[in-house]
């Protein structure tokens, strides 16, 4: 067997007491274990982040990172305003990660490498996420393929080229929570499960 290192939420502490680092900050957090729960208010900007354990294997290959959410209210939501989570894939450390904005998901990436705005790749997919129900958003990136399949509740909804994603700083960095360039930008997210 092949030993594959990982990452997830417990929902039972906060992230830092998990061992996430924080970036940023302005939102709050709820634990009742499981959902954790992540406010986002008045254009609050805050990730929390860790990174795989990068000496015990070549990180080089490929990565799939899931969430399970259900986002109970929002304003201002699209690419660079509200909830995201991500990672960092293959021998370029590429930067994938999903956003949502009402009624579609975009797969988004930084701009510059390490940098904090974030760009689209692809199209736009529609997706009622809005419908008072949780749901598993996954994608699986691989480099050998040059892909990144985005798939919801088991559903494929899209397939895009990984090379189309921005080289990152970081091997193994995984990530969740909301980023903002707007004051209007507000959200409450309830994080069923979130891994890598």
């Amino acid at each position: 067997l092949v030993e594959v290192p990982s990452v997830a939420i417990t929902g039972i502490q906060t992230p830092e007491a998990d061992g996430w680092s924080v970036e940023g900050s302005g939102l709050t957090v709820l634990v009742r274990e499981l959902p954790l729960e992540l406010e986002q208010e008045d254009g609050a900007e805050q990730y929390f982040h860790t990174t795989l354990d990068t000496a015990s294997l070549d990180m080089t290959g490929g990565r799939t990172a899931e969430a399970r959410l259900r986002i109970t209210s929002y304003s201002g939501l699209g690419v660079n305003n509200g909830p995201i989570f991500g990672c960092t894939v293959g021998p370029s450390f590429r930067d994938v990660a999903l956003q949502f904005a009402p009624g579609q998901l975009r797969m988004v990436t930084r701009t510059t490498p390490g940098g904090s705005t974030w760009s689209g790749v692809g199209a736009v997919v529609s997706f009622d996420w809005n419908d008072e129900a949780s749901h598993t958003y996954r994608f699986i990136a691989d480099p050998t393929t040059d892909s990144v399949v985005l798939i919801v509740d088991d559903v494929v909804l899209t397939t895009l080229a990984l090379s189309a994603f921005t080289t990152g700083t970081v091997e193994g960095r995984a990530y969740f929570g909301a980023n903002a360039n707007s004051a209007a930008t507000q959200s409450v997210v309830e994080w069923d499960s979130f891994s890598v």
